[in-house]
């Protein structure tokens, strides 16, 4: 079945690696516009941690919800989220204290995945193509 896990999982995890880049290091949402500013009593607590002085909102304290950000398959869907329900309330939680929408994709990401898709797409057309030729 060319929709298979197989065809999926390496494409979605080149996006998943770009939607994680975005957030947890950038600090963009879904629009590619910061997700916020910290309060500067905020930022001192995160430099007595050692995250640095950066006021950029990146959604990383612990590392907790950043390490349980991954691709998750329920049933035949697959895609980014959260392993443990409190990250995914956590993310909803943050999504509306900055009024944002953080994880889903942006325009570019959903660009980059159609492109992937299709391309992947080809890759088997063109194999089943061969084998129907090759006899």
């Amino acid at each position: 079945m060319i929709l298979g896990s197989k065809f999926l999982r390496p494409i979605l995890l080149t996006i998943h690696q770009q939607v994680t880049q975005r957030i947890f290091d950038e600090g963009r949402d879904a629009k590619g516009q910061p997700i916020g500013v910290y309060s500067q009593a905020y930022i001192k607590r995160r430099q007595r941690k050692g995250l640095g002085s950066s006021p950029k909102v990146v959604l990383e304290f612990t590392g907790q919800m950043r390490n349980d950000f991954s691709l998750v398959e329920e049933g035949e869907a697959i895609g980014s989220g959260f392993k443990n329900p409190f990250n995914a309330d956590k993310a909803g939680w943050v999504e509306g204290t900055y009024n944002k929408e953080i994880f889903n994709l942006t325009l570019g990401e959903v660009v980059e995945l159609e492109r992937l898709l299709d391309q992947q797409a080809q890759i088997v057309l063109n194999r089943q193509a061969e084998q129907k030729l090759n006899g």
